[in-house]
């Protein structure tokens, strides 16, 4: 898991219109009072949870930063699509909530905020290996922002997912662009397990 979290450290960095940390241009910069002991670093709030669901392990790994929350969903041990998702702007109507599924195993799903049709979503990295798996991803980031955006409230930040995924082979009779109930079982878990951790991204 360490890996991981070098790995979301380095994707993260490399994100368009970021600037990572730099110890040589902070060297740069001259100081104005050389004796006086450096500030420590802060510590980056992180959450992270390994479990395996339909005999697949499966990684979770989730950094709060100051402008943005960092989750990473994968079964690859890799990143292989970076997403963002940014918030709607502050005072826009919630969306209507369909009727409620009477299916016990929908009743979580359904208990969750609605994507908002104003959110931005924008591919920073990596292409999806299908159609399916470009849908099944952007639901991903959707859902998973419509959850932060909802407990942040008008501090709610853009979320940054980066997600490689096993694909499962379309069963008989199924479209091949169709998300089936493997991909939705492991949708709903990883949901699951994230919001149960108790919204860390309150914490800066």
């Amino acid at each position: 898991m360490s890996s991981l979290l070098d790995l979301a450290n380095l994707e993260l960095a490399s994100t368009p219109n970021t600037l990572p940390p730099s110890d040589c241009a902070s060297s740069a910069q001259p100081s104005s009072s050389p004796s006086s002991p450096s500030s420590p670093p802060s510590v980056i709030p992180t959450w992270q949870s390994s479990f395996a669901i339909e005999q697949i392990p499966t990684e979770i790994l989730v950094q709060v930063f100051t402008d943005r929350v960092m989750i990473i969903v994968t079964q690859l041990g890799r990143i292989g699509s970076l997403l963002q998702i940014s918030p709607p702007v502050p005072g826009l109507p919630t969306p209507l909530r369909p009727t409620t599924s009477h299916n016990p195993q929908d009743a979580f799903l359904s208990s969750l905020p609605l994507p908002h049709p104003a959110s931005t979503l924008t591919t920073l990295l990596g292409v999806a290996p299908s159609t399916r798996a470009t849908s099944l991803y952007e639901l991903y980031a959707q859902q998973l922002g419509a959850i932060v955006f909802d407990s942040s409230g008008e501090e709610a930040k853009p979320v940054v997912l980066g997600i490689a995924l096993t694909e499962f082979p379309a069963r008989h009779g199924d479209d091949e662009e169709h998300v089936g109930d493997r991909e939705r079982k492991v949708f709903r878990e990883v949901l699951k397990r994230i919001v149960e951790q108790g919204m860390i991204w309150r914490s800066v």
